[in-house]
């Protein structure tokens, strides 16, 4: 049942931001999630640093901050997360707001992706600790390497 109501708030969502883009979807949609916004967690939106975007125009930077109060509605625990408008700027540069909206949240939710994001970033530290498991396999003296080094 949370996932029926999940699905039909993005719905809603996606309509208003449709309904508000214009064809391009490059319209200042600042209101289009002005009521979902509000019910976003306290300090879920503080630190959207969106000044980094590298499509950086007001509207594009707009649009790009609407998405990801968007998803912050839809994913109070993971809420914003400082690289996510690099994801989701990105999609924007390629898609229409309503399919880059939909790829995120699929990305995030479905495939997994907002692990990297949740507080104490475990996808981000699994990725860590296997890299670190790799490094110290790739860094152990192979027998081969033994007997063929070894004082004579």
């Amino acid at each position: 049942e949370g996932e029926e109501d999940e699905a039909e708030e993005e719905s809603e969502l996606l309509e208003e931001l449709s309904a508000r883009s214009d064809a391009s979807g490059a319209s200042a949609v600042s209101t289009a999630t002005s009521s979902a916004v509000s019910s976003a967690p306290s300090g879920a939106l503080s630190d959207l640093s969106l000044d980094r975007y590298p499509a950086g125009t007001p509207p594009g930077v707009e649009l790009l901050r609407v998405l990801l109060r968007m998803y912050a509605v839809l994913d109070p625990e993971a809420a914003y997360c400082q690289s996510m408008n690099f994801v989701c700027g990105t999609l924007l540069m390629y898609a229409p707001p309503e399919v880059a909206f939909r790829v995120f949240a699929h990305l995030m939710g479905p495939l997994g992706f907002r692990r990297m994001y949740l507080p104490g970033l475990p996808l981000l530290m699994d990725c860590l600790d296997e890299l670190g498991e790799q490094r110290e396999s790739r860094d152990r003296p192979r027998s081969s390497q033994i007997v063929r080094d070894r004082p004579r």
